[in-house]
């Protein structure tokens, strides 16, 4: 099987989330979320992709095999801004607009690792992994901005 490369846009209009296969030029029909989308990333493999949104449940996993919905997936209490998917596709961490601001979810069963251990001093705007999956950073709204967390035991750097 050849290397799969997809390119995702979201609609604040139409509440969807529109996919183009670049190995083919194809576009995948669009993928319904429930509200406006603010946040795409595409696991390590590239079998599954998920949008943060702004209806519950604030995030969306899609197989990309098919385009169908993992259910269930990851449960979020707040607005979702962003995702990303850890280097070994083992977590998902989402940020958001309400305390804690950081959910961090295993792939494989959507259990949340870090139940309120985590947290930064305002609504989160985006996360992101280190290349090695050992710190994960995130940005938010109040001082000092920029959180970096260990992923060994999610304390802070």
């Amino acid at each position: 099987m050849g290397i799969k490369a997809f390119a995702c846009v979201g609609s604040s209009t139409f509440h969807f989330a529109q996919v183009r296969d670049l190995t083919t030029g194809g576009l995948v029909p669009p993928l319904n979320i429930p509200n406006v989308g603010y946040g795409v990333a595409f696991n390590p493999d590239g079998t599954r992709m998920a949008v943060a949104h702004g209806s519950s449940p604030y995030i969306t996993v899609f197989n990309t095999s098919d385009w169908s919905k993992v259910a269930p997936g990851p449960l979020l209490s707040f607005t979702g801004n962003d995702v990303a998917f850890s280097p070994d596709g083992t977590k998902m961490a989402a940020v958001g607009t309400a305390t804690p601001y950081i959910a961090v979810f295993n792939t494989g069963d959507w259990s949340k690792v870090t139940a309120g251990s985590l947290s930064v001093p305002g609504a989160a705007n985006s996360v992101a992994f280190s290349p090695g999956g050992t710190k994960m950073a995130v940005a938010h709204s109040s001082s000092p901005y920029i959180t970096v967390f260990n992923t060994s035991d999610w304390s802070q750097v």
